[in-house]
């Protein structure tokens, strides 16, 4: 969240972000930003932050085996036809995607991205700035790397998402009917003096 709210992609006027645990207790967040008007993002700035495409394996190995080895749906459908994704003989996430030259905003609001068929030999890949940049703190697999359960992980977007809310209407959760988290003494006297004399 830091990088998005520092400008990674853009201007961005305000945020929110929903951390969530999958069945392996793996997190990930949903997150939400109301970009400045000047940095509306367009379907041709799209493909600077993803990609739908493997990349190449002599241009960026790493990139290559991170993305294969994690980030590649299937294999499903006719191929694998008891793939926990397949309801009714279909994956139930809509894959395979289809070959699409440009990436292009469907008429769903969700764009469509670029996904170039190798055969057809237009397909050239370039690293991401994004990945250059941020490789080192994305991590998919992120609760075996560290020692922060599901329930102290909840606790600090409980924490978060109190300090905004005291940073707006200078309330709790517990105002708002939500769970209050569990703060260090130390911790609570140091986010009520910071913004106490925070004046700006």
């Amino acid at each position: 969240m830091h990088a998005l709210k520092n400008g990674c992609l853009g201007s961005v006027d305000a945020w929110l972000y929903n951390i969530e645990f999958q069945k392996r207790g793996l997190p990930h967040a949903h997150i939400l930003l109301w970009m400045s008007r000047d940095s509306k993002i367009h379907p041709c700035m799209i493909d600077a932050a993803v990609s739908a495409e493997i990349p190449d394996k002599n241009q960026d190995p790493e990139l290559f085996t991170i993305v294969t080895s994690h980030m590649v749906h299937g294999p499903c459908g006719a191929l694998n036809p008891n793939a926990p994704c397949m309801k009714d003989s279909k994956c139930s996430k809509q894959f395979p995607k289809p070959f699409v030259k440009d990436t292009e905003m469907g008429t769903d609001s969700y764009p469509k991205y670029q996904r170039r068929d190798v055969q057809s030999g237009d397909m050239s890949i370039q690293p991401t700035v994004l990945w250059e940049e941020f490789c080192h703190e994305m991590s998919g697999d992120y609760a075996h790397q560290t020692d922060v359960t599901e329930e102290a992980a909840k606790n600090m977007a409980l924490i978060n998402l109190e300090d905004i809310i005291a940073s707006i209407d200078r309330t709790s959760l517990e105002n708002h009917s939500l769970p209050v988290p569990t703060r260090q003494a130390d911790e609570r006297k140091e986010k009520e003096y910071s913004r106490d004399t925070n004046y700006s």
